[in-house]
């Protein structure tokens, strides 16, 4: 039956190490990678693959203790390996859920989320990750599972260190950031929305930057192998949360938990006769690839299924050709940043690192909402507002609020341009 799932012993040890294999490769491309906010990028997918890595020791030790042969020191051991699993992963599972499979906020109040999103950003680099890979990676040679520690190649990870840090923004000039990372660094002008929208705003351009960075590194994402795979899995995780984040999941997957979108959010507070460009995001074409896009994350990128093979996973994994992921997120990208300049309650949105002209970096590191007192941070839950944050010589507030009336007139550029039409 092929809805059966597939708990042999061979089958659960192949997605163990495939998984690992997977949280390895990522954690390298994060030690690799040259600025504070690609490493923590880069690190959620350690996240991503862990869920799926526990799930499947657990299913391991299951088999275990079901075989008369094993002694019962190996099981013993087995035991207690998998115990340090469970409590390493239940100190990280939040920000899994909340930051790396998908984006969600983490308090129903702005002025809280910031602070919290912070602590998660800081976990996500801190030493709990690398208890968490070191205890699975211990845990799946207790079960009789070959780890290969060496995933990554010497000279990929040059390939990639060099293409990331080709992207990051120069510190020598000052470039904007509306999106959730900021920790102060002197040379970014940081502005935090206020409100359901400005928050949902972030969180899309959280996504955008994600995206990317792995744009950054699509050559690499079109190759066969592990680390293929791994970044193709990536680009299915963040298209889902960028469509997701826009105009929701399929209508099969919604539930009341459910977040609001971005298209009801500012629906609910469109002025009469105001475009609805956010609506232009909806088609047939949106909807097949959706269920698709969806389809693939639940069954291979964020999640092992356990009726389908490690071997058809890898086949759907294949099968996700970077630059038809990378082609769908453009052009939702794209529109997004049409509504951002005709509509002004998401002038912030997707706006990337941009270059500012006239402002040099702080002398020092700045503050970030997420480091404001609690009373200035309050301004964040009206839904009027933004904080911007900079120790520049001009003052920062008048240069937020020239930014985002200027915002009608700088669209983003393309990663892919569209083919002319014909005449």
């Amino acid at each position: 039956m092929p809805n059966q799932p597939v708990f042999t012993p061979e089958e659960t040890a192949d997605k163990i190490a495939h998984s690992v294999a997977s949280m390895l490769a990522a954690q390298a491309i994060a030690a690799a990678a040259p600025t504070l906010r690609q490493r923590r990028i880069f690190t959620r997918y350690v996240h991503v693959h862990a869920e799926p890595a526990q799930t499947w020791l657990k299913h391991a030790l299951t088999d275990l203790r079901r075989r008369s042969e094993s002694d019962e020191a190996h099981r013993q051991h087995a035991e207690q390996a998998v115990r340090r699993v469970r409590r390493a992963w239940a100190d990280q599972q939040r920000v899994r859920n909340q930051l790396a499979a998908k984006r969600r906020s983490l308090s129903i109040q702005p002025s809280v989320d910031v602070v919290e999103l912070i602590a998660a950003w800081t976990a996500l680099t801190g030493p709990g990750t690398y208890q968490l890979v070191n205890a699975i990676t211990d845990a799946s040679r207790a079960l009789g599972v070959e780890v290969e520690t060496r995933v990554v190649s010497v000279t990929e990870i040059t390939e990639i260190a060099r293409a990331l840090a080709a992207i990051a923004p120069a510190e020598d000039a000052v470039h904007t950031d509306a999106t959730s990372y900021t920790v102060g660094e002197p040379f970014r002008l940081a502005i935090t929305p206020s409100g359901s929208i400005g928050r949902k705003i972030a969180q899309v351009n959280d996504v955008h930057e994600h995206i990317e960075q792995l744009y950054a590194l699509r050559h690499t994402a079109g190759r066969s192998g592990l680390l293929g795979r791994l970044l193709r899995s990536a680009l299915i995780v963040e298209t889902c949360a960028l469509v997701e984040l826009v105009v929701g999941p399929p209508d099969s997957r919604r539930t009341r938990f459910s977040e609001p979108t971005l298209e009801e959010l500012t629906g609910a507070q469109a002025l009469p006769d105001e475009p609805n460009v956010l609506g232009r995001i909806h088609g047939d074409q949106l909807e097949i690839f959706r269920d698709w896009a969806f389809f693939i994350r639940d069954k291979a990128a964020a999640h092992l299924d356990a009726s389908l093979p490690l071997a058809r996973i890898l086949e759907l994994l294949d099968e996700a050709v970077p630059e038809v992921t990378l082609g769908f997120a453009d052009a939702t990208l794209d529109l997004l940043d049409l509504a951002a300049c005709e509509l002004i309650p998401l002038r912030l949105l997707v706006l990337g690192q941009r270059g500012i002209g006239g402002l040099l970096p702080a002398a020092t590191a700045t503050v970030p909402a997420s480091l404001a007192p609690a009373a200035t941070r309050a301004l964040l839950d009206d839904p009027h507002a933004a904080y911007a944050a900079g120790g520049f010589a001009s003052d920062q507030g008048p240069r937020a609020a020239g930014l985002i009336a200027g915002r009608g007139r700088s669209r983003r550029a393309r990663w892919f341009q569209p083919p002319a039409r014909p005449k």
